[in-house]
């Protein structure tokens, strides 16, 4: 079975992705746009990552992917390209490999500049957005929320804290993004 699907990265811009199941192996077909690096992964149903790989910009990627060496269950490919990530669930069983569901979703631009932390994230889930500034330590400092299906953008002042290792999360649904900043 093959599956094609085209991610949307920019006004003339896309990715090509091509699977084809046979057995319980996937093979993965990715050209990459010029200027621009793809992530691949795959999670097992603990959220545990089984496999990891970059495609450098302009370059072409392709791997085959055997499952029959991992237990049966829920799996995630993920693909993701600037700031949109493509999900993909694939059940493995005895049978072989189904894909099961699919879909976009977004990640945050975490971008820190000088004492300014600008967080943006587009959210096209109907969940709340929760954000939330740590210490090192994993002490709470701050939290903000943007109600569900609306886009949440924001410029934070860092003047004040001291000097120091943050974390900025951004939870959405059941994904979360952090991001390390030093101070």
């Amino acid at each position: 079975m093959s599956f094609l699907m085209m991610l949307p990265v920019g006004a003339t811009e896309n990715l090509e992705v091509n699977a084809i199941e046979a057995s319980k192996k996937i093979q993965l077909e990715l050209g990459s746009p010029a200027e621009a690096e793809i992530d691949v992964r795959i999670y097992n149903n603990l959220n545990r990552k089984i496999y990891s790989d970059r495609i450098s910009a302009g370059a072409t990627f392709e791997r085959e992917i055997d499952f029959s060496t991992f237990r049966e269950g829920t799996y995630r490919l993920i693909t993701e390209l600037e700031n949109v990530r493509y999900n993909r669930v694939l059940e493995v069983n005895a049978d072989g490999i189904a894909f099961t569901d699919s879909y976009y979703s977004y990640v945050p631009f975490f971008i820190q500049e000088d004492e300014m932390m600008k967080v943006q994230f587009k959210n096209n889930l109907d969940s709340n957005i929760r954000v939330t500034f740590e210490d090192g330590w994993g002490e709470f400092f701050e939290t903000y929320y943007q109600d569900p299906g609306r886009s949440f953008g924001a410029i934070f002042n860092l003047k004040e804290l001291p000097r120091g290792t943050y974390f900025v999360r951004l939870y959405s649904g059941s994904d979360t993004f952090s991001y390390e900043f030093e101070i």
